[in-house]
């Protein structure tokens, strides 16, 4: 027997003693047999491993409530049930069952099980479609059901979700591990935080790197020109998209469409090909695509240091 079933059987060992499964003396009203317990567990493996989802009804009370660690919350009824076995028969198609151990106590009934079979249709889930990837699944776990006048009224099933996403095509990265996140993204900056810095003659703009866009915290003076800045780019304008956050101040966006005032408190998009001009000592955060603005921002940085013979 594999590590991991061992483990599940001595988990079912230690939940069975910490008195999950009731009673201890002689058989009273409620309790099943070790037969009854089989039977319920072969029409169990005869509907999934034959796909003949409507034997369900004959173990399963319409109203069950099934605690599964792979689904959001308690599936609820038994044609939920069966929707979300039909999924995983959809996508495992030679999904096959089989049963390792079994235990009965009072009116419950656990079991040991594998489930194995290969990944090679699409998997619909709570959280969207997974793509198949043709890897072999193949895991043990542990399903605690309680039965209700010859049906199953309640069920726990336990197992290491972890084993089904390597074959689902998931990767699990450790906190902190290379990769985890994306490159150079910070969650939450201030203006002091951003080592990345440019300051002439009194502007000033400080950068950060988040993913593919490139944050930008700009202080203004009142008259900067922007159209010396940009002279020789397309049309002598900015040609990067921004979104942007402004902090105080006043300023005016030029486009070939017309022109808009922004003030303190609002949000705005700037389109490719614009011209800003600064109305006001300014202050205000921006993001935009790395790849269209640092070429932007290297050529204005060349340009101010020539005016300043640098």
């Amino acid at each position: 027997m594999g590590r991991n079933a061992c483990c599940v059987i001595m988990g079912v060992a230690l939940i069975m003693q910490a008195g999950l499964m009731v009673g201890c003396g002689g058989r009273g009203a409620g309790e099943i047999t070790m037969e009854q317990a089989r039977a319920v567990v072969d029409v169990y493996l005869k509907a999934r491993n034959e796909a003949s989802l409507k034997l369900l009804d004959g173990i399963y009370s319409p109203g069950v409530i099934v605690h599964d660690p792979s689904q959001p919350g308690p599936i609820a009824g038994l044609e939920a049930l069966k929707a979300q076995y039909g999924n995983t028969h959809a996508a495992v198609p030679d999904v096959k069952f089989s049963l390792d151990d079994l235990y009965v106590k009072g009116d419950r009934l656990a079991w040991v099980f594998t489930m194995s079979g290969t990944f090679t249709k699409t998997f619909r889930t709570p959280l969207g479609e997974v793509p198949p990837t043709g890897k072999p699944i193949r895991f043990s776990g542990v399903s605690i059901d309680r039965l209700a006048d010859g049906k199953i009224a309640e069920e726990w099933v336990y197992f290491n979700v972890l084993e089904i996403l390597g074959p689902l095509g998931f990767e699990v990265v450790p906190p902190g591990a290379p990769g985890n996140a994306q490159p150079g993204l910070v969650k939450a900056v201030a203006w002091d935080d951003l080592p990345e810095r440019i300051a002439l003659g009194g502007v000033e703009l400080r950068f950060a790197q988040m993913g593919d866009m490139l944050l930008t915290f700009y202080r203004l003076p009142m008259g900067t020109n922007f159209a010396v800045l940009f002279k020789g780019l397309p049309d002598d304008m900015c040609p990067s998209r921004h979104w942007a956050y402004f902090l105080k101040g006043k300023f005016l966006i030029r486009t070939k469409s017309g022109e808009v005032t922004v003030k303190p408190g609002q949000a705005f998009y700037v389109p490719p090909g614009h011209m800003p001009e600064v109305l006001e000592d300014s202050e205000f955060v921006e993001f935009s695509p790395a790849a269209e603005f640092r070429p932007v921002v290297e050529h204005a940085l060349r340009l101010a240091k020539a005016r300043r013979g640098e």
